[in-house]
């Protein structure tokens, strides 16, 4: 259509990594969808695209992929947290999901999240009856039993969120 494929990012996205992509694709469709907004002008940092975080990790950089992730976050207006299913979400299992939830409420923009389609449908049926479970699923956050490929950046990510107070952390 004539439109740039690349510009300077809109949203940032965060996601569990070994969650089907075209879920995660599904879901950006739906946030794009539902927000009315034009696809041109859209344009998502993608960290498995935007920062190399396994390669830092082998070069042992995780501090400085921690501090890069925290910056394109505060210099991205809205951040959109991708998940999986209403009842069971990866994203919220991950420490680094979490991680980049806490740079998004420590910097005060804005958070969203979404569901690929077929799970934003069974969210909607779900919701109608099973409301009460519903809920504890999406609101219950079990941080200390993340999961995380580095020890020593799953302590830091811990120490953080602990930092702010856990009952702080998990509202």
């Amino acid at each position: 259509h004539g439109n740039s494929v690349t510009g300077e990012a809109t949203h940032y996205v965060s996601h569990a990594w070994d969650a089907p992509f075209p879920q995660l694709v599904s879901a950006l469709d739906v946030m794009i969808s539902t927000d009315s907004l034009n696809p041109a002008l859209v344009f998502f940092w993608i960290d498995i695209f935007s920062l190399q975080q396994h390669k830092a990790h082998i070069d042992k950089r995780m501090n400085e992929v921690e501090i890069m992730t925290r910056d394109a976050i505060k210099n991205i207006d809205h951040v959109v947290l991708v998940l999986d299913s209403w009842d069971q979400h990866l994203a919220l299992t991950r420490s680094w999901c979490l991680w980049e939830i806490l740079c998004t409420l420590s910097a005060k923009k804005h958070l969203e999240i979404f569901l690929p389609g077929q799970a934003l449908y069974d969210l909607h049926n779900n919701l109608l009856q099973r409301f009460p479970e519903v809920c504890t699923a999406l609101t219950t956050i079990h941080y200390k039993e993340s999961e995380c490929f580095d020890s020593s950046v799953f302590r830091r990510i811990i120490a953080a969120i602990n930092s702010v107070g856990e009952k702080r952390a998990t509202r």
